[in-house]
């Protein structure tokens, strides 16, 4: 796992695609993921999504497959969001001591 410097803040675990089967998910975003990683993943699967939306519609993978890169994508953004919380109660944290 990568360890954070006072200036980064890293992914927390999220995860996600959810499966009845198994309990929070069948996917996790990565703990300790640099948040700017994260976010360009985030970027780089909702564009991937974008680019197999047709104006026809979608057939059934298609459409599973829009669906799986949305929420793969939603799940960097949380992490990285969690991450950036954690950080900042972390220097808040440290700054009070």
């Amino acid at each position: 796992m990568h360890r954070a410097t006072d200036a980064e803040a890293l992914t927390a675990e999220k995860p996600f695609f959810g499966c009845a089967a198994i309990q929070g998910g069948m996917y996790r975003f990565a703990e300790g993921v640099p948040v700017k990683d994260a976010l360009e993943h985030a970027s780089v699967q909702l564009a991937a999504a974008y680019s197999i939306i047709d104006p026809d519609g979608l057939d059934g993978d298609g459409a599973w497959a829009v669906s799986f890169l949305v929420e793969s994508a939603k799940a960097a953004i949380d992490a990285a969001a969690r991450g950036l919380a954690r950080h900042d109660r972390a220097n808040r944290e440290r700054s009070a001591t």
